[in-house]
């Protein structure tokens, strides 16, 4: 029976060097740049990367207990009722619900279409989710990165921007 050791977030089977099992957990940051910061900073910054999303753009958001993925990919979707934007922020001093979501005061919520990693054969790619065809809205508290671009690689060698 392989033998297991812990170290800081992973552990290592003894058996080999080459195999990890990370554990997911959120833990306070003790020593090195940036220790101080806030609750309330890391609120801003995702507001901020918030308000910078238009229509297409492409983001990512932590995956919660038990997703299949650790990481989602999403796109951003324009709303009617947001007058065709793609994020609403929530101005009414309460929590509220929208779309199924809860939505804090000041938080924003986006409108997503949500991509999920599939594999065919030796090939990788990402399809719109099965089990949420249609854009659906998030709140905006799981968001790591938003606004970038992305390229189709085909084959080996093409690019064609997507």
């Amino acid at each position: 029976m392989a033998r297991i050791q812990a170290y800081n977030g992973c552990t290592s089977s003894t058996l080999s060097a080459r195999v990890y099992q990370f554990v997911k957990q959120s833990c306070k940051k003790t020593e090195g740049v940036g220790v101080t910061t806030t609750r309330g900073d890391h609120l801003r910054e995702k507001n901020e990367m918030t308000t910078q999303l238009s229509h297409g753009d492409w983001m990512l958001f932590r995956g919660g207990e038990g997703d299949s993925q650790m990481v989602w990919l999403g796109r951003a979707v324009s709303k009617t009722e947001w007058s065709n934007q793609c994020i609403w922020k929530n101005e009414t001093g309460r929590d509220i619900i929208a779309g199924h979501v809860k939505i804090a005061r000041n938080e924003y919520a986006i409108n997503v279409q949500w991509y999920t990693l599939r594999q065919a054969d030796n090939l990788l790619e990402y399809v719109i989710e099965k089990t949420e065809p249609d854009p659906i809205v998030n709140n905006n508290k799981e968001l790591l990165h938003a606004g970038f671009s992305m390229t189709q690689a085909v084959g080996s060698r093409s690019r064609v921007p997507r």
